[in-house]
């Protein structure tokens, strides 16, 4: 076949075959002593092919030429070809880890290196924290149950009595989800738990040691305190309950919130939060000036509901918020992680007539714990 022919069947340009043959790579079957023409054997594709295989793997075209020539005469000069060419490509991977590593030395310095007080608000400093690579550390992803916030790491060696505060008491885990995922206010990078609430970032250090067969991580903790006042940091330390890769599915505590609606003509209507209280038992003075998160939720009629949290300068709705008798339902979170049933239940004390609604925040869905309640009065 003519060159253009046995070009379109290789897939490649008549410029490269023309080279191909100036160099000895790869002769044309018949060459045309009047015209000049080159005329190729179907069956050198193959040969084609074997040649564009080495090209791929790094070899010259001048080496393709010797492997090609020599090969079948078991030359020693065609041994030293791929020797030489598997000691290029072990030295290219081991430049490679080099760099791999350098570039990781250099993703905690840049984590060590932010700083709050850099940053003119929170937003900034989250998009600087986003922005740092992720680095797996397979040793700390699963389940850590939290022993408790020391004010050092010999503390806890020595069996002193740790801090009296939610860490260990009130919240018992900690989980390291695969890649980094974030959960709640938790998320991680390799060697830091990134804590994440609505007043502030911290980067937190860890380190993970075996103690009597057990692992431990002992993390550099940045309280509130620490961020807001100028404290000291503190030691978290959290002991491994497994080595799992858990999803967001498997730890969020969910409602049923396929609930029918059922009429409640009492509830409509706008109404103000005035006390939290952890059970509807509990006394409160609604006459004491508080400024709550939760601010005002507004009843509407055939089920829709709408409620307002946050400061008066960043007030925000939870949107496709419903109601039925007795529940307030909120489908939320990723693939619905953290959908909730919220009760209500409108009770009359001295006279006048308050909301209580149960609120689920993330200390329900992610930490465990029981619901509190927000109080409300008619607006």
């Amino acid at each position: 076949m003519r060159i253009g022919d046995f070009a379109k069947l290789c897939k490649t340009q008549i410029s490269v075959l023309r080279h191909y043959d100036k160099i000895g790579l790869i002769k044309p079957d018949y060459t045309d002593l009047f015209t000049g023409y080159r005329y190729y054997d179907s069956k050198q594709a193959k040969d084609f092919e074997q040649i564009t295989k080495f090209k791929k793997l790094g070899f010259t075209l001048k080496d393709i030429k010797k492997i090609i020539t020599l090969y079948d005469k078991h030359s020693k000069d065609v041994e030293k070809i791929f020797e030489g060419k598997i000691k290029d490509l072990e030295l290219l991977i081991l430049q490679i880890k080099q760099e791999k590593s350098n570039l990781l030395n250099l993703n905690r310095e840049s984590i060590n290196m932010i700083n709050m007080n850099d940053f003119n608000n929170v937003k900034d400093f989250k998009e600087a924290i986003d922005k740092i690579e992720f680095e797996n550390d397979p040793e700390a992803v699963g389940k850590w149950e939290i022993i408790g916030e020391y004010p050092t790491k010999e503390s806890f060696l020595t069996k002193s009595e740790s801090k009296d505060n939610n860490y260990g008491k009130r919240f018992k885990e900690i989980y390291f989800l695969p890649n980094g995922q974030r959960y709640w206010i938790y998320g991680w990078n390799k060697g830091y738990i990134i804590n994440r609430n609505g007043d502030y970032t911290a980067v937190n250090p860890y380190k993970i040691e075996e103690i009597n067969g057990e692992k431990y991580m002992f993390v550099d903790w940045k309280s509130y305190d620490y961020i807001k006042h100028g404290g000291q940091t503190t030691v978290l330390v959290l002991k491994q309950s497994d080595n799992k890769n858990y999803t967001l599915d498997e730890i969020s505590r969910k409602d049923d919130i396929n609930k029918p609606f059922v009429d409640d003509k009492k509830i409509l209507g706008k109404w103000k939060a005035v006390a939290r209280v952890e059970s509807k038992d509990e006394y409160f003075n609604p006459d004491t000036e508080k400024k709550f998160f939760f601010k005002h939720t507004e009843f509407k009629e055939n089920g829709w509901c709408e409620n307002i949290y946050g400061e008066e300068n960043r007030k925000f709705t939870t949107p496709g918020l419903t109601w039925t008798k007795g529940y307030i339902l909120a489908r939320a979170g990723k693939d619905d992680t953290e959908n909730t049933a919220e009760k209500y239940e409108i009770k009359t004390i001295d006279g006048k007539e308050y909301l209580f609604i149960e609120w689920k925040s993330g200390d329900y869905t992610w930490g465990g714990l029981d619901p509190t309640y927000y109080v409300f009065v008619r607006e």
